[in-house]
């Protein structure tokens, strides 16, 4: 399969999610976004958009190749990078500390990792779920996500506060096979 087969999965498995928070997904990184994206309203003063990046990948040989060839396991690194504000409210409501932008966010990427988890194949299905080959997908192009050891992995960055809002950076990297016929 080609890399936007994949990329179109990956994509359409989280757009189609309701991970609270999560307004939007795109399919890479857009060169605009637009601000209504966020949908900050003034009982929810966060919220995150999705970027699905498909860092890298690599590809190793599963069968022997012949007239007709034979199949490879192609792995794919991605990046679920998660565009994180929120907005600091004027009044820091009753029992709220100057910390709690931080649990939004929580939500958000734990929503992210059990819409991970629900399905090893992000929704698509195998005709051969123990070892499929090539052709043998009924609707889709992923074999296997986010299923090895130390396969969903987070990275945080630091919030930066600017104009009144919280900003933050957070990866969720998984990886992502399929099989092709090569």
């Amino acid at each position: 399969m080609a890399d936007g087969a994949v990329r179109q999965a990956i994509y359409s498995w989280f757009n189609t999610a309701s991970i609270p928070g999560l307004q939007k997904v795109y399919q890479e990184l857009p060169w605009w976004i637009d601000g209504n994206d966020w949908v900050l309203t003034s009982d929810a003063w966060w919220g995150a958009i999705g970027i699905v990046h498909l860092e890298d990948s690599k590809e190793s040989r599963l069968t022997l190749g012949a007239a007709a060839g034979g199949s490879k396991m192609v792995e794919h690194t991605v990046a679920l990078i998660v565009r994180y504000q929120y907005e600091i409210p004027a009044n820091l409501p009753a029992g709220q500390e100057e910390d709690a932008w931080v649990t939004p966010l929580d939500v958000i990427i734990d929503g992210i990792k059990d819409r991970i988890r629900s399905s090893p194949t992000l929704g698509t299905t195998v005709g051969n779920e123990f070892f499929p080959g090539p052709g043998q997908y009924a609707n889709g192009v992923v074999w296997q996500a986010g299923q090895d050891n130390d396969d969903i992995r987070v990275t945080r960055d630091m919030p930066l506060f600017d104009d009144g809002r919280v900003w933050t950076w957070t990866r969720v990297d998984f990886n992502v096979r399929e099989i092709i016929q090569a």
